[in-house]
Parts: C-alpha cells; sequence; structure tokens
C-alpha cells in the first residue's frame, strides 16, 4: 500500500511541475505578445505585424516546452522518466523552431508585397520577384522541414549508431 501511495504523490508532484511550467510559458509568450500588438499599433511598417500574425501559433507552443524543459528537472521524478521526458521535449522544440522558420517565411512574403505591389498597373517586376519569392519559401520549407526531421532523427541513440561508421571515414578526410 505505501509503494502504491508513493507512486501517486509522485506522479501528483510531477502533474503539478508540469501545470505550472505550461503556465509560465503561456504567461510568458501572452506578456511578450501584449507588448508586440502594441508596439505593432504604433508603427507605420507591416514587419511586427506580419510577426505577430504569423508567429503567434509556433511560439504559443514553444514557450510552455521550454518552460517545462527548465522546470522539469526540479520535479524529483527518476532519471529514466525524466530522461524520456527530456526526449520528447526536445523532439517538440525541434519541430516548434521549425514551425517558426516555415512561418517566418509568411513574415518575408508579407514584406515583400509590401514593398512590390502586384495590384499596380505596370507590375512586371513586382510579378517577377513575388515568383522568386515563391520558389524561395518552397525550397526554404523544404530544407527547414528536411533538417528538422534529421535533427529528431538525430536524437535516437539507434540513428546514431546507425551514421557512426560513416562519419569516420568522413571527419578522417575532412580533417586531412
Amino acid at each position: 500500500m505505501k509503494g502504491y501511495l508513493e507512486y501517486w504523490d509522485g506522479l501528483g508532484w510531477l502533474l503539478a511541475v508540469l501545470a505550472v511550467s505550461v503556465a509560465i510559458g503561456l504567461l510568458g509568450y501572452y506578456l511578450v505578445f501584449m507588448v508586440v500588438s502594441r508596439m505593432s499599433k504604433h508603427t507605420p511598417t507591416v514587419l511586427d505585424d506580419s510577426f505577430s500574425k504569423n508567429c503567434r501559433a509556433p511560439l504559443r507552443v514553444l514557450f510552455p516546452l521550454l518552460a517545462v524543459a527548465l522546470l522539469i528537472p526540479s520535479s524529483g521524478i527518476s532519471e529514466g522518466t525524466l530522461e524520456t521526458i527530456k526526449h520528447w521535449l526536445s523532439l517538440g522544440v525541434i519541430g516548434s523552431i521549425a514551425w517558426l522558420l516555415v512561418r517566418g517565411t509568411n513574415v518575408l512574403d508579407d514584406f515583400v508585397l509590401d514593398r512590390f505591389k502586384i495590384d499596380a498597373k505596370d507590375n512586371l517586376k513586382a510579378r517577377r520577384i513575388y515568383t522568386q519569392l515563391q520558389i524561395f519559401k518552397k525550397m526554404a520549407m523544404f530544407v527547414v522541414g528536411l533538417l528538422a526531421f534529421a535533427t529528431m532523427l538525430m536524437t535516437f541513440d539507434r540513428v546514431r549508431q546507425v551514421g557512426r561508421p560513416f562519419s569516420h571515414p568522413l571527419a578522417s578526410w575532412v580533417s586531412s
């Protein structure tokens, strides 16, 4: 009976730490976006408005993940459980940062569209730049997605072990 109560006590403490850290992360997120929203009302540029619009969702996920990652070691849970939670948090942080970078391409898109009006009468240059920007955005999204996927895979020990035999000859070749 005593072991059963200790299990629930530890689980309760873990859930309390998770709840508090998510609340702190969301509070930080709301404070940052409150300041950004107030600042964007007083500036004529489209950049801060676009940042607020496009980066809101990824940062709403990233802030609590970072808060949990900072506070979870103080929860007093077992080392194995802590490592598992840290691994899942690192995957979430990698995914959130990739999502933020992909949404950042929309900020670039809004900035360029503000400078080069497509609906103008003589818009050949603007359409050319817009087409180049769309190609750049798709390439950037592919590269960010590929790098995020590769980084996520490298967090798994088995995947790192598979790549180890290939990295040694490459490292010796580069160093010579």
